[in-house]
């Protein structure tokens, strides 16, 4: 599974980290948006910001757990299912691991 992570500036480090411990199943990038923190991230936001990137062949976008409101109107535009992840970045090596228990 291909895996874009969305993330704010001060959460990059721990993002890579986590993804980095993801198992083999589970290949990733991580995407850094312009703001600081990832809570600052709104569903209009990210899907601008988003579309600028090459989001062809990837399963899934995870957006912060942070994000406020319904993140299916990025999913719609981007045309990738987009979730949201954990609210602490350190737990996304958990989700990551399950990810075959979200029905896409």
């Amino acid at each position: 599974m291909k895996v874009l992570v969305v993330t704010g500036i001060k959460a990059r480090e721990i993002v890579e980290r986590e993804l980095a411990k993801a198992s083999f199943k589970v290949k990733g990038k991580v995407l850094v948006l312009p703001l600081p923190v990832a809570a600052l991230i709104t569903p209009t936001y990210a899907a601008k910001k988003i579309a600028r990137e090459d989001v062809e062949g990837f399963d899934l976008i995870l957006l912060p757990g942070t994000v406020k409101g319904d993140v299916g109107m990025v999913g719609e535009k981007l045309g990738v299912p987009v979730f949201k992840g954990p609210r602490h970045s350190s737990d996304l090596a958990d989700i990551l691991e399950n990810l075959e228990e979200i029905p896409l």
